[in-house]
């Protein structure tokens, strides 16, 4: 039998022993024990140390804080567990109207464990590179909830409501580093919930919900900023504006994905620039404009649904030029307009769920003579929407293989205007009423309709 090395044994474990110790310089710093107030205890502290506060029986800490050393842990008193749920008792900091509750300018600081009110110039503001804030709570401050510029950030397990501006803003300091933000609750602020101008950003399972802007703000931080940008698995509802905007971004790789976007004041998602914005599982839905309102090129929409919007499930809309997006297997369900409206060319709509929406299934919209070229439809299925299954005056559009019945008030089917479209044969063909000399080139049975004054080809 053979016997470990006893040397060689002692030295793992006292290399194990030294990899799991704490910083043997590291100081822990309480308060009220060895400091009578917080900021004293920050005024001692060097790089590395722990301030730990506890709840002080006078009542709230009255102080606003100012953090100018690296890499501290600045921690209330740690939640309490119960054998059937966690109460988080923080430690009170009322900044008495007088600033900011935690104004942060350096590397690595971590604060958890508090509750902030009465700061008037934002409940906690940092510059700084991994700056952490978890489970802190803040309501009733003026200015925004938590402030960061820097990279590298974790925002996660906050509740911020009630502030005077949004609750959680970040802003990169270059276009480098990984920021969270993650199971925070944004709600009833005067601002937007969540605003974002960094790159490679997770805003990852929050609610976002009853803030009077936006629920979740992505704009452009002066570095092309928001390159890959992931808000995924969020609840986001009643907003006064839009669930999730993208502007004033010139950014790439932005995943919208497995939210819940609905009631909002405005549109569910609107993507006024930001190209390539990718929407997969999202339920966008009773929003008081539309699902989506895309303007944007290179959009990539997969396996969506838009229900019950006021006005359409979703708007492509680019104008004159081609917008370059791909829809497919979205369902458009019940909206007070169209399931699918474009404005624009070069559009792919494939295999779409487009039924019950108060206007026509998908709406191919030409502005003027030649707009809205090479858009292609294939295999999408229109039924029971009260005007046309496919409406389209675009040029040049490919309609093929899609399935259209019981559409619009006594037929069903397309309604192919503008020149150079072509349709399946396989495709069921027909309108309803139209008026009497609106169209008078019908080429099938189904009173199909055709802009006479525009040659057709239609292969029906």
């Amino acid at each position: 039998m053979a016997f470990p090395n006893p040397i060689l044994v002692a030295a793992s474990l006292a290399l194990t022993v030294g990899v799991l110790a704490p910083d043997a310089a590291a100081t822990d710093r309480k308060v009220p024990k060895d400091f009578a107030t917080i900021q004293a205890a920050l005024d001692a502290a060097v790089d590395g140390d722990r301030i730990l506060v506890s709840r002080d029986k006078a009542g709230p800490y009255r102080e606003n804080l100012v953090v100018s050393t690296p890499n501290l842990l600045i921690q209330g008193k740690n939640a309490t567990l119960l054998p059937w749920r966690t109460v988080q008792k923080n430690v009170e900091l009322n900044a008495g109207a007088a600033g900011v509750g935690f104004q942060i300018a350096a590397d690595g600081v971590v604060v958890t464990g508090f509750t902030i009110r009465n700061a008037t110039g934002g409940a906690i503001v940092a510059v700084g590179d991994d700056i952490e804030i978890s489970r802190v709570r803040i309501e009733g401050c003026q200015g925004n909830g938590i402030e960061i510029t820097g990279v590298d950030a974790t925002i996660e397990r906050n509740t911020i409501k009630y502030v005077g501006g949004s609750g959680i803003v970040y802003g990169a300091s270059t276009n480098a580093g990984t920021t969270v933000i993650e199971r925070n609750t944004v709600c009833l602020n005067a601002d937007s919930g969540i605003v974002s101008s960094g790159a490679d950003v997770a805003i990852t399972r929050n609610t976002v919900e009853y803030n009077q802007n936006d629920g979740i703000q992505i704009n452009d931080g002066g570095y092309d900023g928001s390159d890959s940008t992931d808000i995924d698995g969020n609840k986001i509802r009643s907003n006064g504006g839009n669930g999730v905007c993208v502007f004033e971004t010139g950014a790439d790789g932005i995943l919208i994905e497995g939210n819940t976007i609905e009631t909002n004041g405005r549109n569910g998602v609107e993507v006024a620039t930001g190209d390539g914005v990718s929407f997969i599982n999202n339920k966008i839905k009773r929003n008081s404009e539309n699902g989506v309102s895309l303007s944007a090129v290179g959009g990539n929409l997969v396996k969506n649904r838009f229900e019950n919007n006021t006005l359409s499930g979703i708007v492509i809309n680019n104008g004159l030029a081609n917008g370059n997006h791909n829809l497919d297997s979205n369902t458009a369900r019940s909206n007070g307009r169209d399931g699918i409206q474009v404005t624009g060319g070069a559009n792919n709509l494939v295999n779409n769920i487009c039924d019950r929406n108060l206007g026509d299934g998908i709406d191919i919209v030409a502005q003027a003579k030649g707009d809205s070229q090479a858009n292609i439809l294939l295999g999408n299925k229109c039924s029971r929407n009260q005007h046309e299954g496919i409406d389209n005056s675009g040029t040049n559009t490919q309609i093929n293989g899609n399935k259209l019945s019981k559409n619009g008030p006594g037929g069903f089917g397309p309604d192919i205007a503008g020149s150079g479209n072509r349709a399946n044969p396989e495709d069921a063909v027909g309108i309803g009423s139209v008026a009497v000399g609106q169209y008078n080139n019908n080429k099938t049975s189904d009173d199909s309709d055709e802009d006479p004054t525009i040659p057709q080809e239609l292969d029906i």
